[in-house]
């Protein structure tokens, strides 16, 4: 068959073993390919799967007519780091069939959408190929470069600049500091303040004061992500004489959260509040162990309840890291501390150091030694 160059109707010689004839069938000349973009994800975005992948196509480019007509869109992932290819069981060194992934086709509206895997793959750089093929063979492609960050597990940084640890105060109105998420991870989502009065353990809210933490007793506060700095404006501004702590929390993208504690005190008139000392205690730990997925620090007197009972006062680390603690709790009568790990994070050899900070006896003094040392057998 011999169509006219150029031609998009007309005759058509058609030569068989038979002999040559003419057809006056309509036909379409199409040596263009599709036009096809990838709209979803953006360019070299970090991701956490491949899913949604989304894109515009047309069979013809802006303002063209006469093409045969799309076929099919569809779409195959590469991973950088060995050139292999996405399959649905696994990776391919030769980009068979099985890695390709065809997509669904809005006509009216020259879109296309698929979901390759909505299961976490392993960090890395990728490239998605988005082809377009027409009716008479022609494909159009276009690729775009995506990461998967390596998963964050750590918390950010949190710190209170001020007031002060134990500095004495007469307003908590404005609360100040610093927070920052480490290189490469998710990046700080907020940052919001608690404050606890210590004569009746209650929380503060704009409305009062609360027995129990409720959404009402989060304080947000303001972040500046180019310097890192925090400020919270809306804690209370007139205080009862007394002691006061102060909870700062940072929580990034992915829902990992740090928190930082100040205690204060509010003086009447000048004068220190009844109960409470900068002496030394003479309070020390007695003894540290390690029972099944915790740690019991026993102490020769009485502590604080508030201090005690608060996981930021204590630093547990296994092997060099730190681990978030699960559980704190204190038992009065034995003079007993048991701070909850994750389970299988004390596995055998492991090297725990427990220290802690502020940590006060029944009179409100602070104790002296702050570091035990164990093993795990």
């Amino acid at each position: 068959m011999k169509v006219p160059a150029g031609a998009t109707s007309g005759p058509v010689q058609v030569t068989t073993p038979q002999g040559e004839g003419t057809s006056s069938a309509s036909f379409v000349v199409d040596n263009s390919a599709p036009a096809i973009a990838i709209t979803s994800p953006a360019a070299d975005a970090e991701v956490s799967s491949l899913s949604n992948i989304s894109g515009t196509v047309a069979d013809e480019a802006a303002g063209a007519t006469g093409g045969s007509g799309l076929r099919q869109v569809y779409v195959r992932i590469r991973r950088t780091s060995d050139n292999t290819w996405y399959t649905t069981t696994g990776w391919s060194a030769t980009g068979d069939s099985s890695s390709v992934f065809q997509a669904t086709v809005n006509s009216a509206q020259g879109t296309w959408s698929t979901n390759v895997s909505s299961a976490a793959l392993p960090a890395g750089t990728y490239l998605i190929y988005a082809y377009a093929a027409d009716q008479a063979g022609n494909t159009g492609f276009v690729t775009r470069r995506v990461f998967i960050p390596e998963a964050d597990t750590r918390a950010p940084s949190i710190s209170i600049s001020s007031p002060a640890n134990n500095s004495n105060v007469s307003s908590l109105a404005t609360i100040t500091g610093t927070a920052g998420d480490e290189a490469g991870g998710s990046g700080l989502r907020r940052v919001y303040l608690r404050i606890r009065r210590l004569s009746d353990f209650s929380w503060y809210t704009p409305g009062g004061w609360s027995s129990t933490m409720t959404t009402a007793t989060s304080l947000a506060a303001t972040y500046n992500r180019s310097t890192g700095e925090w400020v919270c404006n809306s804690g209370p501004s007139s205080l009862a004489a007394g002691d006061y702590l102060v909870y700062a929390y940072g929580v990034d993208m992915v829902g990992n959260t740090s928190f930082v504690r100040h205690r204060v005190n509010v003086s009447a008139a000048g004068s220190p509040v009844a109960g409470t000392s900068s002496s030394t205690s003479s309070v020390k730990l007695s003894s540290a162990t390690l029972q099944g997925d915790a740690v019991q620090l026993k102490f020769t007197g009485a502590l604080e309840a508030a201090s005690a009972t608060d996981a930021a006062t204590y630093q547990v680390l296994v092997n060099g890291e730190q681990v978030k603690l699960e559980d704190v709790r204190y038992e009065a009568n034995s003079r007993v501390v048991t701070l909850s790990i994750p389970g299988g994070v004390l596995n055998s050899g492991a090297q725990v150091v427990v220290s802690w900070t502020d940590l006060r006896d029944a009179q409100g003094r602070s104790l002296n030694g702050n570091t035990a040392s164990l093993s795990v057998r």
